[in-house]
């Protein structure tokens, strides 16, 4: 996936071909991958410097990894977060634990942003 360039109204995933292993195991390697991210995430935090330039970046693989496993991203209306003026809240429908990492990949390159939890 390639970085997303404020300005941009929207992305969509380009078409391209999955290797025998995505096609046939698509969780496997996923999976392996992410695992691999968020621990090299993780090292980076122990030691203080995850920066949210390394936040983005990860995120944005973890979009790639999916993209590689035939996930396929439309995200339209990406102009209206450049042009925001104000803080705004983006409420998300929950549908998966991805969201929270696929987020910020989406938002963080054309605003700032934090999560706001409710404890249940």
């Amino acid at each position: 996936m390639k970085n997303l360039i404020v300005g941009e109204k929207s992305y969509c995933t380009a078409p391209t071909p999955l290797s025998h292993c995505a096609r046939h195991f698509p969780s496997l390697v996923f999976y392996r991958a992410f695992v691999a991210n968020v621990l090299r995430s993780s090292r980076l935090a122990k030691r203080g410097t995850y920066t949210e330039e390394d936040w983005v970046r990860s995120c944005i693989k973890i979009l790639a990894d999916l993209e590689k496993v035939g996930v396929r991203f439309e995200i339209e209306g990406l102009d209206h977060l450049s042009r925001l003026e104000s803080p705004c809240v983006i409420v998300a429908n929950h549908m998966s634990i991805l969201e929270t990492v696929v987020l910020p990949a989406i938002i963080r390159p054309f605003i700032e942003m934090t999560y706001v939890l409710k404890q249940s």
